[in-house]
């Protein structure tokens, strides 16, 4: 039978809309397969036939096709007697079939024209027959290709004998003796050996057995059985052995696995233990002894769960937070917190939205955070959120927080709390806050959604009225006034246009009071209309009936009454409404149901509605079994007698119907149960036998029912029902009013119930101890109190759990110890043995050592190899760099790692960092121009490098209590050189404070200095001119003001930009040049660490100025050597000059020119040897006084700065010298003044003598020798010390240390106005003009001291001060500069005759005489 192929069905499937594929032969119909008429092949349907079976063909009678039979041999016919195609052995003659010639396979046209034969071969369409020994042949007769013999084959067309036989003389094949798989000529001469014999290597042409066989008795080889490789004897008995790691046990010559190998499951081959198993038994990973004895549980010798092997198969523990761990202990494979996720390196980092609050677990940030740290939000999930400064989501501005979102919230609120209206703060200035809702304020009212003022009637926004309410009128500046009293409308506060009610407007524009109760009148004396309750008799206003609204005419002919009144038609007085009741002067509706009423208590009449009537008491009341509800009297439930308020609140209950009330119902009473009809029955009738609240019992009737546990129709006791009680490990199954069946639980069961298919118990459950399997009570382990589904899986423990949840096994889990009288498992902290509570434990309680006396690590410490380490953890620091002036506007940072770390050739940290700028609780992106440079040094190892990034940012606004804050997007991507991930997600460094400058501010301070430093610069040429023409004495006064300045940068507070540029150029003042030309600085920080010493002032230390008085006085040090050189070359001039002798007239001859030189030559001797001598005369001691008075500044500068850092007890020389060196220079100070006193304490006749003036003149010289004026050079000294002293001592006390230095400069002020102590008038101006304009720049300075405090002033009008004390100090400058101009002009004039006569000639030709008129007396 043909069967289509999977192909064709599917073909025939899709083109027959998925009919059913079915056999040739066959057809579908409805789903199943029907045959065909006989012998037709395919049909659609049983009387269609589309193709028949071969040798049939289709002939169709009265619409039915039939296959009819073809002619015999004939396969393919069109009808019996035509035929188209024969069957083999068969050929077409004509329309019929005839058969072949019997040599011939088939034929064709006759039955010898052969085209295959079927003996012999082919040769001219005829069959010839082969020769001897073939049985068929091809080609030729001899050329065969089978033989006639059955023990030849046919090879390359020859006869040749199967192997295992060889061909005799006669041609005949015989068979080849045993074991030859081959001979030749003879049975014994073997060309090949049957397996297992091989040909032997010793005797040709015979077999012997292979190796791994034996040969035995019967000359048979048998193979060796395994593991022999070679063997004897018998097949057990080796020689040698299959596999190298096997030897031969000589004693029963057999194989064995040499030790840490064992027989494979063939017992064959060797197979090696399994590391780290050093010996084991029947399986490589069953362990007799293994390489880590500690951790050997039974036959294994694998660690538990979180640890490895190290190289040496020793278990250590995996590295927190690996769970487990490969390859090393801090190579994850899994997490132990399933908030981790391995990361590329296989490091546990959390997940997004998580963070690290121990080394092992992550905590979920707490919403609203999107990214957080341990110390709170890194960012949020809402854009509208922001981070306070502690770390925690808040709304911005006019938002408000709903759950973790931020809404905005609506108008009136500005910001919100909860919902979006309920306000915190109003965007109206005008509203205020009443319950969290913005409500305008009492002088104002809501108009739409702006309050407006109460005296405006509509605002166009706030604070902006369009019109005003009656009796008020709109100003320029869109605001209400008042117009003049009882004015309603006016355009000003002059005139009034209308008035009010009751008021006219007079010719003056004033409002007049009409007569009384006059409501409009146009004079005080006839009225037009009365005000509302009065009317008009004789131009007066009388007063109506107190019901009336409005009368006419008299006072009870109502024209409207009040609220709830109406007019009596019949005498138009004021009357009640239908349906009210009058008391005290007002009328009162009456409570429906009644709808007429005396009063609140009495009804006249009740309202037209079913079930009411009004009772004794003249109330509304609804019939019996009725309640008021809705303006309607309504049933109420059928088991309330009577109700209230709905049917079901019952007030009263009927006992004849057995119900009782209880919490405003009426229920049954005991032993009655209510039925579906609402109806009380007992409990004892034949339906309250089937009522389950009835609790119906009864031992004798044997039907079970809800009071019994069971009734098994019986009274046996102990047969699982023993008074209606289930006897212990029983179940009973219970019907309603039938007898319970009662049966046996399996044991332990405590619970059962009947299968009533199977009519077996089936136990639903166990014990405590055991577990359901199979409807059988199963023990559970030991560890488990109690379990589920295997005896391992505990629900609850005997003892307790370890931190994997697993109970634990006191008796073979390692390092626990058993409690058996409170059923606890413990273990011993410093047992050496680590147990799964124990984040280590190092064998001892000690403290400190990275594993406490509890075994829990201590901080930073992790565990490694069962060691507790501190990882170096890759830590970012970030600190601020380079200008940190407070005007400038760059600041630079750099952030930089305390270890190296792994970085990729493609790296950069741009990529992983974004920058913030926090301010309070404020952080935002930066919003200014920054640079980033990122530097790396590669070292030796791949991938190790040291990682620093340095940002520059510009600012282009002032920066305030701002910090830097970059945040680290992936802490993976920044690893330690040892693989440890970074652990801080963000770092901060406070900007150091910045004030941002005008161009226009800074063009102002740059004119304003310059110009100051013209002045000084005029000033210096005087002084340098009057180095060589005298009068010097002038500029002390000046010099001492520009120290004092110069100092006054030191003052502990901000100074605005004006005024800290300003005070930059008097930095030439003060004597400290030494110092900066040699960097002495430099050179102290070889041979001395200056952080060592104790700090000098911020502002001091700043300027490179060191504590050290050796140091500080090397300037002085310097100016007083310079004056020894000058007092030794004043000395030796003059004896040089004085050794060169000239004789003018014997060694010149008497020439003109040469004694005209040689006179010069004397002069100019002379005059240096004057001004020698004056140098050297003066010098000591009064020039040596007046330097030491004009470097006082200095010196007592380093005095002041050495005494606030002393240190006696140093252990550096250069420290320990100075510190004492100090306080001698500070002695010898004092000593001075003390010598200054007593100097100005001479007699006046002593201070003329020449010789004084010579030693001390520079004491008194210009001072008054007045009682108190003569100490003025000793009090001057005095007050330098005193400003020294506060200046760095009062340095940590702003407001203390500028107070302090104005009352001392006040002071001053005081001594010179009220002692005068100067000779000179102009000196003296000039002195006390200077040092009023000192006090008058320290008393504005002190508003800036404070404001550094209290920040109350802006930062404008900071520099508005700045400017008052620049002109103050330029004041200053320009008075000096008047003052020692004309006093040096005075100086030269005095001193110099030329110059008296340039004068006297300038004036005669600027200011010629008038000529004198001759006179001629002599001619009179």
């Amino acid at each position: 039978m043909f069967f289509y192929s999977l192909k064709d069905c599917l073909l025939i499937i899709l083109f027959t809309q998925l009919s059913l594929c079915c056999s040739d032969g066959q057809f579908d119909l409805l789903g199943e397969c029907q045959n065909c008429l006989f012998g037709c092949k395919i049909c659609p349907s049983a009387d269609d036939c589309t193709t028949c079976f071969d040798g049939k063909f289709k002939q169709t009678i009265l619409s039915v096709d039939f296959c009819k039979s073809c002619s015999s041999y004939c396969m393919k016919c069109t009808s019996a007697s035509v035929c188209q195609l024969c069957q083999d052995h068969y050929y077409l003659n004509g329309n019929s079939c005839d058969q072949c010639a019997a040599s011939c396979g088939n034929c064709q046209t006759t039955s010898t024209n052969c085209i295959s034969c079927t003996v012999g071969f082919l040769s001219n369409s005829q069959c010839i027959s082969c020769t001897t020994p073939c049985l068929t042949c091809v080609d030729n007769s001899t050329k065969c290709i089978s033989c006639i013999d059955n023990l030849k084959n046919a090879i390359d067309y020859q006869c040749i004998c199967k192997n295992g036989y060889y061909q005799d003389g006669s041609n005949v094949c015989n068979l080849c003796n045993y074991p030859c798989s081959t001979c030749l000529n003879n049975a014994n001469f073997c060309t090949n050996c049957q397996t297992p014999f091989q040909l032997s290597s010793t005797i040709l042409n015979t077999c012997e057995c292979q190796e791994g066989y034996y040969q035995d008795i019967n000359q048979t080889c048998q193979q060796c059985l395994e593991p022999c490789k070679t063997c004897q004897q018998s097949v057990t008995y080796c020689l040698s052995c299959v596999d190298v790691n096997q030897d031969i046990n000589y004693t029963n010559n057999t194989c064995f696995c040499k030790t840490g190998w064992i027989f494979d499951i063939n017992n064959i081959n060797c197979v090696q233990c399994q590391l780290p198993c050093i010996e084991c038994i029947e399986t490589i990973n069953k362990c007799i002894t293994c390489n880590d004895v500690i951790h050997q549980q039974g036959d294994t010798c694998s660690c538990q769960s979180g640890w490895i092997n190290d190289q040496n198969y020793i278990c250590i523990q995996c590295e927190k937070p690996c769970k487990t761990c490969s390859l090393s202990t801090n190579q994850c494979l899994t997490c132990e917190d399933p908030n981790h996720y391995l990361n590329d390196f296989q490091s546990c980092v959390c997940k997004p939205g998580y963070f690290s609050n121990t080394l092992s677990t992550c905590l979920k940030c707490q919403e609203p955070c999107n990214e957080c740290n341990i110390n709170g939000c890194i960012n949020c999930i809402d854009i509208n959120q922001v981070l306070d400064t502690n770390f925690i989501c808040i709304c911005k501005d006019n938002y408000y927080m709903n759950g973790i979102n931020c809404y905005q919230c609506q108008q009136p609120c500005y910001t919100c709390i909860d919902s979006y209206d309920k306000c915190l703060t109003c965007l109206d200035t005008n509203q205020q806050l009443q319950n969290y809702q913005c409500e305008c304020k009492s002088d104002y009212n809501k108009i739409q959604d702006i309050c407006c003022h109460k005296n405006c009637e509509y605002c166009l926004g706030i604070d902006n009225c369009n019109k005003c309410r009656k009796g008020y009128f709109l100003n320029g500046k869109s605001t209400c006034l008042q117009c003049i009293e009882n004015c309603e409308f006016c355009t000003n506060q002059i005139r009034c246009e209308i008035c009010i009610d009751g008021f006219f407007v007079s010719i003056y524009g004033q409002c007049i009071s009409c007569k009384t109760n006059c409501n409009n009148c146009t004079n005080q004396q006839d009225c037009i209309q009365c005000i509302e309750g009065f009317y008009i008799q004789e131009n007066e206003c009388l007063k109506c009936n107190e019901n009336c609204k409005s009368c006419i005419n008299s006072s009870e002919i109502c024209q409207s009454c009040r609220l709830n009144y109406e007019i009596n038609p019949f005498n138009n007085n004021c009357q009640c409404l239908n349906g009210y009741y009058e008391l005290d002067n007002q009328c009162i509706q009456c409570i429906y149901p009644c709808i007429q009423c005396f009063n609140s208590e009495e009804c006249k009449e009740c309202a037209y509605i079913s079930n009411i009537f009004l009772n004794e008491q003249n109330k509304c009341q609804c019939n019996q079994g009725y309640y008021f509800y809705e303006k309607h009297c309504l049933s109420c439930d059928s088991t309330c007698q009577t109700c209230v308020d709905n049917s079901m609140n019952c007030l009263t209950c009927d006992y004849d119907k057995f119900r009782i009330f209880i919490g405003n119902s009426c229920l049954c009473i005991n032993n009655y149960f209510e039925n579906e009809n609402k109806i009380c029955l007992s409990c004892n009738s034949d339906q309250g036998k089937v009522i389950q609240s009835c609790k119906y019992k009864n031992s004798t009737d044997f039907i079970w029912t809800y009071g019994e546990e069971c009734d098994d129709g019986n009274q046996i006791n102990r047969d699982g029902c023993s008074n209606t009680l289930i006897d212990q490990n029983h179940s009973c199954f219970n019907i309603i009013l039938q007898k319970s069946i009662c049966f046996q639980c399996p044991s332990h069961c405590i619970k059962c119930e009947l299968d009533l298919i199977k009519d077996k118990p089936i136990c639903n459950k166990c014990e405590s101890g055991y577990f359901l399997d199979l409807n059988q009570c199963v023990q559970c382990q030991r560890n488990c109190l109690e379990c589920i589904n295997t005896p391992f899986n505990c629900l609850t423990c005997r003892y307790q759990r370890n931190q994997k949840n697993q109970c634990l096994n006191c008796e073979i889990s390692m390092g626990y110890y058993i409690d058996e009288q409170n059923h606890k498992c413990y273990s011993k902290c410093g047992d050496g043995i680590k147990t799964e509570e124990e984040e280590c434990d190092d064998g001892n309680n000690l403290k400190n050592d990275g594993c406490n006396s509890l075994c829990q690590l201590e901080n930073y410490y992790i565990l490694q190899n069962n060691i507790s380490i501190i990882p170096v953890y890759p830590k970012p620091y970030l600190q601020s760099l380079g200008n940190s002036q407070l005007y400038s506007n760059n600041r630079q940072f750099k952030l930089s790692y305390n270890v190296e770390l792994i970085i990729k050739d493609d790296f950069q940290i741009k990529d992983y960092i974004s920058l913030y700028i926090s301010k309070e609780q404020i952080i935002q992106p930066i919003d200014q121009e920054f640079e980033l440079i990122q530097q790396i040094q590669q070292l030796d190892e791949p991938g190790k490098a040291i990682l620093s990034l340095k940002i520059s940012i510009s600012f282009n606004r002032s920066s305030r209590d701002e910090s830097l804050l970059i945040r680290f997007h992936n802490n993976t991507q920044f690893l330690s050189y040892l693989g440890y991930p970074q652990l801080d997600n963000e770092i901060k460094c406070i900007i150091p404070k910045l004030i941002f400058i005008e161009d226009t501010t800074i063009l102002q301070v740059k004119i304003t200095t310059q110009s100051n430093s013209y002045i000084l610069y005029f000033i210096g040429a005087i002084f340098g001119g009057s180095v060589f023409f005298g009068g010097i004495n002038v500029f002390y006064n000046l010099l001492d003001n520009l120290q004092m300045l110069s100092y006054f940068k030191y003052l502990n507070i901000e100074f605005p930009y004006n005024l800290n540029m300003y005070f930059d150029i008097f930095g030439f003042a003060q004597i400290n040049f030494i110092q900066k030309i040699f960097d002495i600085s430099g050179f102290l920080d070889k041979i001395i660490d200056l952080n060592q010493l104790k700090q000098s002032p911020k502002k001091i230390a700043t300027d490179n100025l060191t504590p050290l008085f050796l140091i500080n006085m090397s300037t002085i040090l310097t100016i007083w050597i310079s004056l020894g050189g000058i007092y030794y070359i004043s000395k030796v001039i003059p004896r040089f000059l004085n050794s060169i002798k000239i004789k003018f007239y014997s060694d010149f001859n008497q020439d003109s020119w040469l004694i005209k030189i040689g006179i010069y030559y004397l002069k100019i001797k002379n005059i240096i040897i004057k001004i020698c001598f004056m140098i050297s005369s003066e010098l000591f001691y009064s020039g040596l006084l007046r330097v030491h008075m004009t470097t006082a500044y200095d010196y007592t500068f380093s005095i002041a700065l050495q005494l606030y850092s002393i240190e006696l007890y140093s252990q550096n020389g250069l420290v320990f010298l100075s510190s004492y060196i100090g306080l001698l220079a500070t002695g010898f100070y004092l000593i001075n003044i003390y010598f200054i006193i007593q100097i100005s304490e001479m007699k006046k006749y002593a201070i003329k003598s020449t010789s004084v003036k010579q030693k001390y003149g520079s004491v008194f010289e210009g001072v008054q020798h007045k009682p108190i004026s003569k100490y003025f050079n000793s009090i001057l000294l005095i007050k330098k010390l005193i400003f020294m002293i506060i200046l760095v001592f009062a340095y940590e006390f702003p407001p203390f240390q500028v107070c302090s230095i104005t009352l001392l400069s006040v002071l001053m002020s005081l001594f010179i106005i009220i002692f005068k102590p100067l000779d000179n008038f102009s000196e003296y101006i000039k002195q006390l003009s200077c040092e009023i304009s000192i006090t008058f720049t320290l008393i504005f300075i002190i508003f800036l001291t404070i404001n550094n405090e209290l920040q109350f002033l802006t930062y404008e009008i900071e520099q508005k001060v700045g400017w008052v004390c620049i002109f103050f100090m330029t004041s200053l400058l320009c008075i000096q500069l008047i003052v020692d101009t004309i006093q040096q002009w005075k100086f030269l004039y005095k001193r110099y005759k030329q110059i008296r006569n340039l004068v006297n000639a300038f004036l005669r030709f600027a200011f010629p005489p008038e000529p004198k008129k001759a006179t001629f007396k002599i001619l009179e």
